[in-house]
């Protein structure tokens, strides 16, 4: 997983996570947020959260947050 800045019209920004499920998985995006209700504050917790098959990654396995950004830099946006 990996959380992004999505832009936010009243907030300027908000946190967007951007993950993989586990091939055994079934969670859904509001247990995800439920599971950060009592470990973060609350404006840390993502307003989102987006599965996709795998994370885009460079040569040495980083994954690229700039691709994330691009491509779902916006999803909150109306």
């Amino acid at each position: 997983a990996a959380a992004i800045a999505a832009k936010h019209e009243k907030w300027d920004e908000r946190p967007v996570l951007v993950a993989v499920k586990a091939p055994t998985a079934d969670v859904s995006e509001q247990e995800v947020i439920n599971f950060f209700a009592d470990k973060v504050a609350k404006w840390q917790m993502p307003d989102k959260v987006i599965f996709v098959e795998e994370l885009p990654r460079n040569a040495t396995g980083k994954v690229l947050k700039n691709k994330l950004r691009e491509e779902y830099g916006n999803v909150l946006l109306a």
